[in-house]
């Protein structure tokens, strides 16, 4: 069973609505070489991806059961938990400087 997915470009116009001034943000690899540059993550585009994998995660303990939602969130943890972290230091230096 697939869980509804809103269009992740109307998702992504939402939030820019919403944060007009996120944009694109530094993050180096914790598994690079310190030799390698810098890479370039973008605000919008991972809020609204977190968006949608959180919704799916809802939508399985709604519909199906806690164990696939436990399963889906750890499922789409590989991919978005290293970019939440990430996320969340750009915000916090937003607002802290």
């Amino acid at each position: 069973m697939d869980a509804p997915r809103q269009n992740g470009a109307s998702l992504y116009a939402e939030v820019a609505a919403r944060f007009p001034t996120y944009g694109a943000y530094p993050v180096a690899g914790a598994t690079g070489s310190l030799d390698d540059a810098l890479m370039v993550a973008e605000a919008i585009d991972d809020l609204a991806d977190l968006t949608l994998n959180m919704r799916e995660v809802l939508w399985f303990a709604e519909h199906v059961s806690l164990n696939d939602a436990h399963f889906v969130f750890r499922l789409h943890f590989f991919r978005w938990g290293q970019r939440a972290r990430e996320l969340s230091l750009y915000l916090c230096s937003r607002l802290f400087g």
